[in-house]
Formats: structure tokens, sequence, C-alpha cells
């Protein structure tokens, strides 16, 4: 099989660069195909160093595909009774490898050609000689949070109004810019990531700022969907649920039950979440229970009742409204 190899095509060279070249791509079809041999016999040893024969076994895996279709039209032609002057599949794979070394030869023929065609083109065209070399630019013009003079014209803009739980009216006006980017890092992509800006801006009822504006960004392929009054609402929500796990961190036990398995720590996090919605449920029956410090206190000065006074009275409002158990023995 080595032989069908050995005997190679001549052409006529013109430069010694040339020559040089077509010797390079014959060096490195030989060393292809002893990857072809080591494929087809896994004891052959391949006659170069492993540094540089590993970067050729690619190659000879495309060679051994292809005489693995040779003997695929062989045994067609065989059982088709074909009349060709080709006798055996090494035969086929001979006249195939002929052809596929000239094809690398002309490509190292009409490289300069090709070049020079090129060379020819960027000559007679003035913009493509301009051109700046380097990646595409990606982002727009600058636009600084805290800087009003790079803010571009808001592509969205709403306003809304709230009533708190203590009956203050609030005016909030929510504009948005779409499509923005930010700067990323070598291994965080940012630029193909765009997002929707939001600044939310909270007065009262004589135009008096509140707060500070608030930055807001809604990220994600379905950030369409999202107005900016939703968007808003839920930001809004993460306060009460920062204080809900606070909370049932500290008087619920929500992190003291210690368990290896996943399926029991997600039933602990049920019963907790049970036990806050029945506080909820219970806040309008609860009384005032000051501490020792709290005396001073009027009872129900804050029409807001929270969590832990809920709790303190808790007890009382168990036992007058029972519990399934006690139903259920009464039933009986």
């Amino acid at each position: 099989m080595l032989k069908a190899f050995e005997k190679t095509t001549v052409f006529a060279l013109t430069t010694p660069s040339e020559t040089a070249l077509i010797d390079l791509k014959k060096e490195e079809l030989a060393i292809a195909f002893h990857w072809f041999l080591r494929l087809e016999n896994s004891k052959y040893k391949i006659p170069y160093p492993p540094r540089i024969a590993k970067n050729h076994k690619s190659h000879g895996e495309f060679l051994h595909a292809l005489f693995v279709l040779c003997e695929g039209v062989h045994s067609r032609q065989r059982y088709l009774g074909l009349v060709i002057p080709y006798p055996d599949a090494m035969t086929w794979f001979k006249v195939l490898l002929d052809e596929y070394e000239k094809v690398l030869i002309a490509s190292v023929l009409n490289a300069d050609s090709i070049q020079d065609r090129k060379t020819d083109q960027r000559k007679t065209t003035d913009d493509e000689s301009k051109k700046k070399r380097g990646c595409p630019k990606k982002y727009g013009e600058r636009f600084n949070l805290a800087d009003v003079e790079t803010w571009h014209s808001p592509d969205e803009r709403t306003q809304i109004q709230q009533t708190t739980c203590k009956g203050r009216l609030l005016n909030i006006t929510i504009l948005a810019w779409h499509q923005m980017l930010m700067r990323g890092t070598k291994h965080q992509k940012m630029y193909r990531h765009p997002f929707t800006l939001l600044k939310i801006h909270v007065t009262d009822d004589t135009n008096q700022s509140l707060w500070k504006p608030m930055w807001l960004i809604v990220i994600g392929d379905l950030r369409g969907e999202i107005s900016l009054t939703v968007a808003n609402h839920c930001y809004r929500q993460r306060f009460d649920i920062e204080h809900m796990l606070r909370f049932s961190k500290q008087r619920l036990l929500m992190t003291e039950f210690q368990t290896p398995d996943v399926e029991h720590e997600e039933n602990w996090i049920r019963l907790v979440m049970l036990a806050y919605a029945q506080l909820w449920a219970a806040k309008d029956l609860a009384t005032h229970l000051p501490r020792p410090w709290e005396r001073y206190l009027k009872p129900h000065n804050d029409k807001i009742v929270t969590p832990s006074v809920v709790q303190r009275d808790f007890q009382r409002i168990i036992s007058e409204i029972g519990t399934p158990l006690e139903f259920g023995l009464q039933s009986h």
C-alpha cells in the first residue's frame, strides 16, 4: 500500500519558492498517509516525531475515509458487473490520491496569482484602503448616569401614582432606554446582552423629590414583554422579600433545621412559609403586647402591624380559634 503513494506527479516548476512550498505540501501529505496506515493497522509506527505527526492526524483520517469510499465503489462495481479498468479498491484510491495531490500543488501555484488579484483590488478601491483594522464598533455614544448631558432622549416614558399603607400619595415617573449596552470583561462579553435601562423618580403631591432617582436594568430575551410599571412593582417587592427572609431566619428558625436530604430541607422551608402566612392572616386579630422598654408606646399607634407583634400574641389567637385536632376530637 505504501508503494501506491510513492509515485508522485511531476509539475513544471517556475520558482524556487514554489518548489519549496510544493515539497512542504508533499511532506504534509506523506505524514497524513502514515496516519492512514496507522488507522489501518494500530501497530504501525509513524516515522515522525509525535509533536509533528499529531498535527496531521485529521488529514490522515480524511485519507482513511477516502479509502473506505473506494472500497464501497469497488464493491458496487463488482455487484453491478461493470467493466472498469480499476481491478481493486487500491487502484481506485491511487487514482483519487493522484488527483488530490494535483489539487494541493495547484493551490500552491495559484497562490501568487490570487494574492496579486487581491492586491489589485485593494489598490483600485480607495474606501477599502482607508478602513481601519480591528474589531467592528459595538458600542454607541457614551451614557453616564451621573452626567445628564450624556443622556439621549428616552425611548419610553410613563407616570403612575401609588398610595402607601400610611395613605401617602406618590407620583412615580419612569423613563426607559432600550437596547443599551455596558462594558464587559475579557471573559464576559456584555455586548452580547443588551438590556433596558430604567430611571425611576418618586415625588410627593407637591412635586418634591422624596429620594434620589433609582436606576434599574431589565435584561433577558423576554425583557420586551415586561412593562415599565411591572418592572418597578417587581423590584419594590424585593424589600418585602428581604424583610421576610430576615424575620424567618431570626424568629421562625428557617436556618436552624440541618439535614443532608434536599427534599426534607425544601419541606421545612415550605413549613416556615406557611407559618409566615399564618402571621399575616392573623394580623387583624393581634393585640398590642409591648416589651418592657416599649411601655411608653401607645397601642396601635401605627396602621401597619408587624409580624413580630402578631407572633407575640399568636398563642392567645390559637387558643381562642382552636386547632384542627381539637375540632376532630369534638366531632367524636
